[in-house]
């Protein structure tokens, strides 16, 4: 009797800590730069690591120091937006290919003010099976400097005769001229003296800063409104604007701008290119001015009227010139009805992505098609849906992505759990005691 007594306090404790103290860490992520410690306009790279973990979708939200460091591109499925990259993956074949240890996906970003930056991540991951996966999360940072001055160049010492030949030949003004170091001539009437002929290469580090500061052009009507992270952008003009002023001022002073396709401007779609070379003379972008020319500018009218997801607040407010928002809706929820009214009656408009929602991030693009049938605009919705466990889990608001992720259970909460199980199982063995001095 006192043995299955036993067993059964025994059975009784298990199950109680089994329901009790749930872990949920599982892997980690982590972040690592290709280089710690760069000059201001370098280029450099952040990878996202996966290890401990079997992934087949994923969401990871990298927050930047946008004071600091510019964001330059990243692979498909990328949004930066509000200081923060947004990248979304899921396994094509369903499942039978999960990503595991090793690196999710690498970022480019370029240094623009001195000072550390520093780089946090955060995401939501499923396995194959759709259980979430809670994994660790470690950002990194990176030190920026300014660039070194550059370095005064040092003339070679002159040889041989240089230096009086040439001041000679220079003052005579002779054919001969003087001995220059490299001990050539110096052509007829040239100013004498020593010359260096091979000089001292410059080695400063020259920049790589391709961005725009300012974009202000002769006609009103950029949509949306310049940032210089965004690279195409809208316009329509009448059928009286034969050329567009562009005045592209670059982040540095030392890059070259370049404006093609504002003149000759013909009744239909034009593109207007403004391409800044950095100092480097390699790092070069391009920003893309699509200008529809025609009559009315009423019929090449692209922009929405109203943009809307049943039951979903979409951040930021709907707003005819921004093109990017974020949204979050329930595990339960199947279906998703999307309100999209353009502002002109008869502009056409085409959904793609809605159909079939997935947990976590979901990408949904309304393209819009003037009733001119030539303009166009593009809006993207980056929905995230929530997976059951979230939902029954203890959770807190997220403040960086306003969604809510999994409160861990820390040490203090374990070690709570098992003083109340410890007293639980005091209180029964007190009680099976009693109950056999009772039945003796």
């Amino acid at each position: 009797m006192r043995k299955k007594i036993y067993i059964i306090l025994l059975s009784f404790l298990f199950l109680l800590l089994c329901f009790t103290v749930k872990s949920n860490a599982a892997g980690s992520i982590r972040l690592s730069p290709s280089k710690s410690s760069m000059t201001v306009g370098d280029e450099f790279n952040i990878s996202v690591n996966l290890s401990g973990a079997s992934v087949a979708t994923l969401t990871t939200r990298i927050t930047v120091d946008t004071s600091k460091i510019d964001y330059v591109s990243g692979p498909s499925n990328t949004n930066f937006s509000n200081g923060r990259v947004i990248y979304t993956w899921t396994d094509p074949t369903g499942g039978e290919n999960p990503k595991t240890d090793g690196t999710i996906a690498t970022f480019k970003f370029r240094a623009k003010a001195t000072g550390t930056a520093s780089f946090s991540v955060s995401g939501n991951f499923y396995t194959p099976d759709e259980k979430p996966v809670n994994p660790s999360f470690s950002g990194t940072s990176v030190t920026i400097k300014e660039k070194e001055p550059p370095k005064p160049e040092t003339p070679n010492p002159p040889t041989g005769g240089g230096t009086t030949g040439g001041s000679s030949g220079g003052t005579s003004g002779g054919v001969t001229g003087g001995t220059t170091n490299g001990g050539t001539n110096k052509p007829s009437g040239s100013t004498g003296g020593s010359t260096n002929q091979g000089g001292s290469s410059n080695t400063q580090n020259k920049s790589t800063n391709a961005n725009l500061k300012e974009l202000h052009l002769s006609v009103e009507g950029l949509s949306p409104a310049f940032q210089k992270t965004i690279t195409r952008y809208n316009l329509v003009v009448g059928d009286d604007v034969s050329q567009i002023t562009v005045n592209a001022i670059p982040e540095d002073s030392n890059a070259k701008v370049s404006v093609a396709g504002n003149t000759n401007l013909k009744i239909g779609t034009n593109e207007i290119k403004i391409t800044v070379t950095a100092q480097d003379g390699k790092t070069t972008k391009t920003y893309v001015i699509e200008v529809t020319k025609t009559e009315n500018p009423e019929l090449a009218n692209a922009n929405l009227e109203n943009l809307a997801i049943e039951n979903v607040t979409l951040e930021p407010e709907f707003s005819p010139d921004i093109t990017s928002y974020n949204g979050v809706i329930a595990s339960t929820q199947e279906n998703i009805h999307i309100l999209a009214v353009p502002q002109i009656e008869g502009a056409n408009v085409t959904i793609t992505g809605a159909d079939n929602i997935q947990f976590g991030e979901n990408i949904i693009t309304i393209a819009v098609v003037a009733k001119d049938g030539i303009t166009s605009k593009e809006y993207s919705i980056n929905l995230y849906k929530t997976t059951q466990e979230e939902e029954n889990q203890n959770v807190e608001p997220d403040e960086e992505t306003n969604q809510e992720k999994p409160k861990k259970i820390g040490v203090g909460h374990i070690a709570f759990c098992v003083i109340i199980t410890a007293s639980t199982a005091g209180v029964i063995y007190m009680l099976v005691r009693k109950y056999q001095i009772e039945n003796r």
